[in-house]
């Protein structure tokens, strides 16, 4: 699994639970927004363990943080129990109920709700009163994949905190060590929204990575018009999403433009040899071609025609070729 704990890290989210804590004045009920579903329970851990471990942050090596992980502290229940279940009216009965039970173990209880999405209108309402007035030294840490899934009522009874979606490199650096393939993981990081869970997604998808094969066949193959219908023929036979396509496109010419105007900078960069045996393309070139895709993502949504969108496009970037030709 991804080493997120240090990205977690560089958000005003985590560092709000932190400065809490260490002025011992954790909110009774969190709310923890995240466009990353597929790693929300694993972003509520870290959260558990900064509120409950004794040290200053959290060491993730005592017995409570290791139990957290493993989600077997008496005292810290975790909704839904099995993973990729939905959160019922059942569970949230459960919650109210066992809140008023002392903790086992430790001197507070601490109830995760995965992801307060998944819960009915029903089910939130079941929690109303155990959020906004729960009993002594029992805490709740709610989840959420979405703000609007998120009953108003119970908005106004928590402390809302949000974990921002990250940028590419910082992606790019958590992931490295899980991911060997730079050039891959890199696309997925640029061409994805931001999240752990969608990046990582992206990146196991071998269509994903016909995607950017085909990409980079476009800097190979099209030199000049009599290339755009065997081109075109070959990404839209392909069986690859147009989009991801395009994602993949606009990733290779922003590298391109970075590759022309700091060269040097970017040396040892796995593309940099690729680029250099790539004729026909200059700073200017690069650039439209790159703004040119952006314009061809924009189309897309509306396009029902994918053969004319990507001949359009390609008779685009060659355009941009000759007006710029050195």
């Amino acid at each position: 699994m991804a080493d997120f704990v240090k990205l977690l890290k560089q958000t005003n989210a985590l560092k709000q639970v932190s400065l809490d804590k260490k002025s011992d004045r954790l909110s009774h009920a969190y709310l923890v927004l995240t466009h990353d579903k597929a790693y929300l329970r694993e972003y509520l851990k870290v959260f558990a363990k900064l509120m409950l471990c004794k040290e200053k942050e959290f060491c993730d090596s005592c017995r409570l943080c290791r139990q957290i992980n493993e989600e077997k502290l008496t005292d810290v229940k975790f909704f839904p129990k099995t993973v990729g279940d939905k959160i019922t009216v059942d569970d949230a009965n459960e919650i109210v109920t066992e809140s008023f039970v002392k903790p086992y173990e430790l001197k507070s209880k601490l109830f995760i709700i995965e992801d307060i999405c998944d819960m009915n209108q029903t089910a939130q309402n079941k929690l109303l009163k155990t959020v906004e007035e729960p009993p002594e030294n029992t805490f709740i840490l709610i989840g959420a994949s979405s703000e609007q899934g998120v009953l108003a009522t119970i908005k106004s009874r928590v402390k809302k905190i949000e974990i921002p979606l990250f940028e590419p490199m910082q992606l790019f650096e958590t992931l490295i060590k899980d991911c060997p393939d730079e050039e891959r993981l890199k696309t997925a990081c640029y061409s994805y929204d931001g999240t752990i869970g969608g990046t990582l997604a992206l990146y196991g998808d071998d269509k994903y990575a016909l995607a950017v094969s085909l990409a980079e066949s476009v800097l190979v193959e099209l030199n000049s018009s009599k290339d755009v219908l065997s081109v075109t023929n070959k990404i839209t036979s392909s069986g690859v999403k147009i989009l991801d396509f395009l994602n993949a496109l606009e990733v290779l010419f922003r590298d391109m433009t970075v590759y022309f105007n700091a060269e040097r900078l970017i040396e040892n960069a796995p593309r940099t040899q690729y680029f250099k045996k790539t004729t026909g393309y200059n700073s200017p070139s690069a650039l439209f071609a790159l703004t040119k895709v952006s314009e061809a993502k924009k189309r897309e949504y509306f396009n029902n025609n994918d053969i004319m969108l990507i001949e359009r496009l390609l008779l685009s970037i060659l355009e941009g070729k000759y007006k710029w030709k050195k």
